[in-house]
């Protein structure tokens, strides 16, 4: 049983203000007892958000705009909005670019 001047020791008011701050008892818990946050920090920190992107939603309109499902997810994975980077046409190289034109060399 823990000691109410413990510091790991969470009343029951400090669950209810962690909860009303997004943070579940498990999370709160953890914070304190594991990660050795500071109580005040660990209540009223909300809790990091994973981003759920439907990749597969995105992949169509990628593939519309020539963008390849390896380059929409590593432009996600690099913080690019989803929407532009399903949509931005990727950069083509040298070769690319340069394909089909006639070079005169002089």
């Amino acid at each position: 049983m823990y000691n109410p001047n413990d510091d790991e020791f969470i009343s029951k008011e400090e669950y209810l203000e962690a909860k009303n701050n997004g943070v579940s008892t498990s999370l709160l818990r953890d914070r304190i007892r594991n990660l050795c946050w500071e109580k005040r920090r660990a209540i009223t920190t909300p809790p990091r958000v994973n981003k759920r992107i439907n990749l597969l939603e995105l992949e169509s309109l990628a593939k519309e705009h020539g963008i390849s499902y390896d380059i929409l997810r590593h432009r996600i994975s690099r913080g690019w909005d989803e929407q532009e980077a399903a949509t931005t046409p990727p950069i083509l190289d040298a070769k690319e670019k340069f394909k089909g034109r006639t070079i005169l060399r002089g």
